[in-house]
């Protein structure tokens, strides 16, 4: 179906600056079929961005990742309304499954990465929404694909006579 993404200016908000008051925080960024991504929403994403990809913690790199953070979180939102669309949830046991694996491949003890978000200020909503995104979308692929590669009994039955013909 059609996706209406409506962008507002990013340019006339300033992302990092190092006083920033609260309604240019709020501001919103970009509309996507009625909901919005809030100029906080990708502060917070920028923020989780450079700290788990190591990059390092400048306003320049800041600026420079923040329009395709927002790029992503616009897409995460097409993704997630496409899967409420069509009923697909995520649960929070799974949410959590997520971080648990994010941790044994970082060799982190359990329930130790929300923490050391929460430690750097950052909003472990916002890693919970992108692995929310993440899993949405991943359960509603393989639902199309199931849909697509469908045998029945009758496709078995026919491939059997083929075989047994031949």
């Amino acid at each position: 179906g059609f996706r209406a993404i409506a962008l507002v200016t990013l340019l006339a908000v300033p992302l990092f600056g190092t006083v920033v008051r609260a309604q240019e925080v709020q501001r919103i960024i970009a509309v996507v079929n009625d909901e919005a991504v809030s100029n906080r929403d990708v502060i917070e994403r920028v923020r989780l961005v450079v700290l788990t990809s190591g990059l390092n913690d400048s306003p320049e790199i800041r600026q420079r990742i923040a329009p395709q953070v927002l790029r992503t979180l616009i897409d995460e939102l097409l993704r997630l309304q496409e899967a409420e669309r069509k009923n697909v949830s995520v649960t929070n046991g799974e949410i959590q499954f997520a971080i648990s694996v994010i941790e044994q491949r970082n060799s982190m003890p359990a329930d130790s990465f929300v923490k050391f978000l929460e430690s750097r200020n950052i909003d472990s909503a916002t890693l919970e929404t992108q692995i929310r995104a993440e899993i949405a979308w991943n359960k509603l692929v393989n639902q199309r694909l199931r849909a697509l590669v469908t045998i029945t009994d009758e496709d078995i039955d026919d491939e059997l006579r083929r075989l047994r013909d031949s």
